[in-house]
C-alpha cells in the first residue's frame, strides 16, 4: 500500500499574498481617491500588511517545522522565500501607510 505525500500548505501565501493587494488597493484609494482621505483605510491598512503577512510567515514556518511529521511530507522552502519577498515589501507598504496617516491626521487635528 503505498503512502500519500503530504506537501507545505499554500494557504499562508495566498493569504499574505492577498493582505498585500488588499492593503496596496487601501493605498492607492487613500491617495487617489478620498479628497482629505480617510483615517480609517491608512489605519486598516497599516495593520492588515505588516502583521498579517509576518503572522503568515510564523504560521508557514511552524507547519513546515512541526514535530512529528510523517516521512513522506515534502517542505517548500520557496514559499517561505515569497513570504519573506512579501513582508519585506509589505514593510514598505506598512511605512507608506503610516506616513499618509499622518498627513491625514494633521488635517483632520
Amino acid at each position: 500500500m503505498a503512502k500519500t505525500k503530504e506537501e507545505a500548505s499554500i494557504f499562508p501565501l495566498v493569504v499574505s499574498l492577498v493582505s498585500t493587494l488588499t492593503s496596496t488597493v487601501f493605498l492607492w484609494f487613500s491617495y487617489f481617491m478620498s479628497e482629505n482621505g480617510n483615517w480609517l483605510i491608512s489605519f486598516v491598512g497599516w495593520v492588515l500588511t505588516p502583521v498579517l503577512t509576518f503572522s503568515m510567515l510564523g504560521v508557514d514556518f511552524y507547519l513546515q517545522n512541526k514535530p512529528n511529521l510523517p516521512i513522506t511530507f515534502e517542505s517548500k522552502p520557496k514559499f517561505a522565500k515569497w513570504l519573506k519577498i512579501i513582508a519585506y515589501l509589505s514593510i514598505v507598504l506598512a511605512l507608506l501607510h503610516i506616513y499618509r496617516f499622518a498627513q491625514v491626521w494633521s488635517v483632520i487635528s
